[in-house]
């Protein structure tokens, strides 16, 4: 299967960011992706000013827009959005367009840092996403740290490939809650024997000083093959 790793830039306005997201599907669509992977709250940016933005009627539209792209043009997306269940329940999830499915597929983050739980809800399990019998899991962020809650979640499910979406900082050394343990994703590719794609936002508009965000990976048999330019929008089709 032909994917693209899509390391976009964030907006802090959904429309925005569903603007640069068709951009760059028509790109993939070009190369012939079959399946597009966008980061973590990818639709609507993932910054301190969401929770005043978020519009469950223009989430609606936006993923109408992306329903019928990915029907029209015969590719699966794959990307990070709030799932507005009702005004108290809003899920940090991954939704999943194919085109041959009427409803979009989702699955929710399991482990919220503490300045997400005071927006989002916990979700409940992590489901399996599946294309055309390829089963994908999928990791957000911080959530690579809980290496033996994955390991048993993934185990049994039998997954071909895990996405991890993320908005992170690689190689950042500090104490803070958002550290990753970056190690945890090459043992789990090694332990499961699937490839990682890692989809990471190239910048912040929180603060827009920050650097050395991007550099996406794809990692496979517990090994790093290539990583993403750091704090630049790429688009890079890979072989999976």
């Amino acid at each position: 299967m032909k994917i693209s790793m899509c390391q976009i830039k964030m907006h802090n306005r959904i429309e925005a960011n569903l603007k640069n997201i068709l951009t760059s599907l028509e790109k993939c669509h070009k190369n012939d992706v079959e399946l597009a992977i966008f980061p973590e709250c990818g639709l609507t940016g993932f910054h301190r000013n969401l929770p005043k933005q978020l519009d469950e009627v223009v989430l609606n539209t936006s993923y109408k827009s992306l329903s019928d792209f990915s029907r029209d043009k015969g590719i699966s997306i794959l990307i990070g959005s709030p799932k507005m269940e009702s005004q108290d329940k809003i899920l940090n999830s991954a939704l999943l367009f194919s085109p041959n499915k009427k409803q979009y597929e989702y699955t929710s983050k399991v482990d919220l840092t503490q300045v997400e739980k005071l927006f989002f809800t916990k979700g409940e399990t992590r489901k399996i996403l599946e294309i055309e019998g390829l089963k994908i899991g999928v990791i957000f962020c911080i959530e690579m740290n809980e290496k033996e809650a994955l390991l048993r979640d993934f185990q049994n499910t039998k997954v071909d490939l895990i996405a991890w979406i993320s908005y992170i900082q690689w190689d950042d050394d500090s104490n803070s809650e958002n550290s990753i343990n970056y190690q945890n994703s090459l043992d789990i590719s090694k332990t499961l024997n699937v490839p990682i794609i890692n989809v990471n936002w190239a910048n912040s508009v929180n603060d827009a000083t920050q650097r050395n965000l991007g550099g996406s990976r794809f990692i496979d048999d517990g090994k790093i093959l290539f990583s993403l330019e750091k704090d630049k929008e790429v688009l890079k089709h890979i072989e999976v």
